[in-house]
């Protein structure tokens, strides 16, 4: 809890060895935040830092990331489900992901950001140039927030993965990512998982005209499919190159899915 969070802050305070800070699952909320971010502040040498499932707030958000501000080391920020929602924190966090040249991944997964959220955090990402995996999992993004996200991203030089999956994003929404991120040559993998095969199979067919070095991979049920556009492994160009877990060979459905999908690729990697 925030007691404990306060003894640990003490202990940071001129920090020059630790490299990772795994605070997960402790209760921490608002205060515990501030002092997290005393403790943090002047921090040069924390590579990683997770919060996930605590209720830091949006207040605690903000107060965090001015605590974190200076750390020019900081590759990987885990707040996954921490009651989060689009006010003053994500905003801050946008601003420090202007100018930001370290963090590498980042999960808001899980907290209420919604559309306004989204079009905050599209606001830092365009002028980002070090991210590449952002997970938006459960946001409550909608066909607004991915339009935002999908402007924010265009010409994003760097972002190899976006997790957006459990957000009831609609056909629009849907047609507003696949048209803008044509545009972007880094990203390789935008999730979607649980989304409607027939707004899958729509997606994938706009997105035969990617250009080279682009990837769209959609995660259905415990399937990753990739459709391929340029030659790589040698692969003839498009081609449908299917991923597939290995914990999703005690799925039958899944197994079926494969099955089927043999028939029309020439190509099939189990990973």
């Amino acid at each position: 809890g925030d007691g404990g969070v306060g003894r640990l802050a003490e202990a940071l305070r001129g920090n020059t060895s630790l490299v990772v800070l795994n605070l997960s699952n402790n209760q921490i909320g608002i205060e515990g935040a501030r002092l997290l971010a005393d403790g943090l502040r002047g921090d040069t040498t924390l590579g990683r830092l997770l919060l996930r499932r605590n209720a830091i707030k949006d207040e605690g958000l903000a107060l965090l990331v001015d605590g974190f501000r200076g750390n020019t080391m900081l590759h990987t920020l885990n707040l996954a489900y921490n009651e989060i929602i689009a006010r003053e924190g994500i905003g801050k966090l946008a601003d420090w992901l202007r100018g930001n040249t370290a963090l590498e991944w980042l999960s808001l997964r899980g907290n209420k950001m919604g559309d306004n959220g989204a079009r905050l955090l599209a606001d830092g990402l365009r002028e980002n140039r070090s991210l590449k995996e952002l997970m938006l999992g459960g946001s409550y993004i909608r066909d607004e927030g991915a339009a935002h996200l999908a402007d924010g991203l265009r010409e994003h030089k760097a972002l190899y993965m976006l997790c957006l999956r459990n957000n009831p994003i609609g056909d629009e929404g849907m047609r507003y990512l696949a048209d803008r991120l044509q545009d972007n040559l880094a990203l390789e993998v935008l999730n979607l998982a649980e989304k409607k095969p027939r707004q899958l199979e729509k997606l994938l067919e706009r997105n035969r005209r990617l250009r080279p070095q682009k990837y769209l991979a959609i995660q259905r049920r415990k399937l990753v499919f990739a459709w391929c556009v340029k030659i790589r492994y040698g692969f003839p160009v498009e081609v449908m190159e299917l991923l597939l877990d290995h914990s999703a060979w005690n799925d039958k459905l899944a197994l079926h899915e494969l099955q089927m999908l043999q028939n029309h690729t020439k190509k099939c990697v189990v990973m």
